[in-house]
């Protein structure tokens, strides 16, 4: 059996202005000790959106906020976002556990006061939903890998009975992507192609690409997700990563062969 594992965030579920939000409370609690959710400026979730792909984990959106907040440049944040999200930690003497249990929590404290708001602020992109579904009824082993939190990832799957067990949905606390696939790949034959992992986030693939005993892992960049042109140039020119469009993952869906768009005339993927 083949399986697929696909990134959450960027993949699935266009979270943006959720994450948007959550940062916004997230953030006012590092510099206040208190949050209200229903004082999030239009122009902040426009430009914290447009620079979402340098997020890498939920709770970075907090210091991604505080940048925004003081009008740091969006070319240092693009071109050195994680130094400056160290800088700004050791200013506010946070350690990476504290800012994760701060970020959680004021996504708690908005599930808890309007949960249909906060369900309604995630989109879950075009025929996503039908696709894992037929995946699934064709006996695809699918997981989840998400730097999201398990239990937020849960919830939003749950309302959509997309039958992915609990323990095949992978979370924050599970270890990195790499750690996760090399667990896979210790259950799946080692064999080309026995495990697909699909990630909006260059980044990932590229250190998924360098670990050892991941050799045999198909990796695919989701264009649809957080990432840029220039990002998906990079990949296109990458031997080991494919740039996969949404219409194309939705094809995997179908019941016939699909032809993979690393290889248009030899290669084809057929889900048995």
């Amino acid at each position: 059996m083949r399986t697929i594992a696909l990134d959450f965030d960027g993949v699935i579920c266009d979270s943006a202005e959720e994450l948007a939000r959550s940062s916004w409370m997230g953030n006012q609690v590092l510099n206040t000790g208190k949050s209200a959710l229903d004082t999030v400026p239009i122009d902040f979730i426009r430009r914290f959106i447009e620079l979402r792909p340098v997020i890498h984990t939920g709770f970075e959106g907090i210091l991604l906020a505080e940048m925004i907040v003081n009008d740091f440049d969006d070319t240092d944040i693009r071109s050195d976002f994680s130094s400056l999200c160290s800088q700004l930690a050791a200013r506010f003497r946070v350690e990476r556990e504290e800012l994760i249990e701060m970020f959680g929590a004021a996504r708690d404290r908005w599930i808890d006061d309007d949960i249909d708001g906060w369900i309604r602020t995630h989109q879950f992109y075009p025929g996503t939903i039908d696709t894992i579904k037929r995946l699934r009824e064709r006996m695809v082993d699918l997981a989840i890998i998400t730097t999201k939190e398990k239990r937020f990832a849960s919830r939003l799957l749950g309302p959509f009975d997309l039958r992915v067990s609990e323990d095949r949905v992978f979370g924050l606390a599970e270890g990195t992507k790499s750690d996760v696939l090399l667990r896979l790949s210790s259950e799946a034959p080692a064999t080309a192609g026995s495990i697909i992992f699909i990630d909006d986030r260059l980044e990932t693939l590229e250190t998924i690409r360098d670990t050892t005993g991941l050799e045999m892992v198909e990796l695919y960049l989701a264009s649809w997700g957080y990432n840029s042109m220039e990002q998906r140039k990079r990949a296109e020119a990458d031997s080991r990563i494919n740039v996969l469009s949404l219409g194309e993952f939705i094809e995997w869906g179908k019941n016939k062969p699909y032809r993979l768009p690393s290889d248009s005339q030899t290669a084809s993927l057929e889900i048995q």
